[in-house]
């Protein structure tokens, strides 16, 4: 491969290889080289026609000619492949630019979905331990309520079970005074029966 950069005028960056500069050129690369095949082969011939001495500095200049013209062309060549390549690195660069953007959209937006999905899992674990501790709180609330109605019947019964003994007891009573009325009546019927049988023994 010839040095298309003898003096360094391109700077730190390696030169280009014709590999390269197909790879980048296209069809119209290819078919440049063609030409410059033909002119190569023109110079080899004309260097030939020298050697045979016909037309000798004729055929040198036209030689050097045609190389000076080849290596011109060749440059020209490389130059546009590098301008190729150059707008082709700047396209894959903003392709990834691009691509680091929409990625990093995503995760953005993802997070931000996850978040918006965390959050309404708290609020809906945090409605559902109020809902239970309001049922809770009803539950006990009707638990002491049933309790309580319950004391009171236990209360309300042994209250009427004292009434029954105490209505019992009131009975006895009240019997037994009747049957001590009773008793009394007779006994002071009979005083009474006796004072009336010795008055009429008295007053004959």
């Amino acid at each position: 491969m010839s040095n298309v950069d003898p003096i360094g005028t391109l700077g730190a960056r390696p030169p280009v290889s014709d590999l390269e500069m197909a790879l980048a050129g296209g069809d119209d690369f290819a078919a440049r080289m063609k030409q410059l095949a033909t002119a190569k082969a023109d110079a080899e011939t004309a260097l030939q026609n020298l050697n045979l001495g016909k037309a000798a500095k004729a055929a040198h200049t036209e030689a050097m000619q045609t190389v000076a013209t080849a290596v011109a062309e060749s440059n020209a060549l490389r130059v546009q492949a590098e301008a190729a390549l150059n707008a082709g690195q700047g396209q894959a660069a903003n392709i990834v630019h691009d691509a680091n953007e929409t990625a990093a959209q995503i995760i953005a937006n993802a997070q931000a979905n996850a978040a918006a999905v965390k959050a309404d899992a708290v609020k809906v674990r945090q409605e559902a331990d109020d809902y239970a501790a309001q049922k809770k709180a009803e539950a006990d609330s009707v638990h002491a309520s049933a309790l309580e109605h319950q004391q009171s019947a236990q209360q309300a019964r042994a209250e009427a079970e004292a009434l029954v003994v105490n209505h019992k007891a009131a009975l006895a009573s009240a019997e037994a005074a009747k049957a001590s009325a009773e008793q009394t009546q007779s006994d002071l019927q009979a005083h009474i029966d006796k004072l009336h049988g010795v008055l009429r023994e008295i007053t004959g």
